[in-house]
């Protein structure tokens, strides 16, 4: 049958020795020392958590405006867009009127040969 692999995990006898002993144990100012650095830390973090989340509100607050000023531009855009279709509208009824008014004298004036009704063939 088959032969098992030999082991990877296996050390040489120097390495077993080492891995037998614990490391001699820390004072307990050591821990005190890291409890303290850890502590401080923690408050450090809070505190940049706490900045950060302000600027994020801040951010969010000009976003809001930056979006109500946008819309307000594009409302104040589609009113004058409208207002200058209207102008356009108006000023192409007039036109239109001033037309059908030349075009209603010139046939008022027939028979033709009046200087009136000459003049207004150039602007038909």
């Amino acid at each position: 049958a088959m032969s098992a692999p030999a082991s990877s995990q296996e050390r040489p006898e120097g390495d077993e020795a080492q891995a037998g002993e614990r490391p001699a144990p820390l004072p307990a100012q050591a821990y005190a020392l890291h409890t303290s650095v850890a502590w401080n830390d923690l408050v450090q973090l809070r505190s940049q958590v706490r900045q950060l989340e302000q600027t994020l509100q801040e951010e969010r607050r000009q976003l809001v405006g930056a979006r109500r000023d946008a819309e307000s531009a594009r409302a104040e855009v589609r009113e004058l867009t409208m207002q200058q279709r209207l102008q356009q509208t108006v000023g192409q009824h007039q036109q239109m009127e001033y037309i059908r008014n030349v075009f209603r004298r010139f046939v008022e004036l027939l028979p033709p040969g009046n200087k009136e009704h000459e003049q207004l063939i150039p602007v038909l």
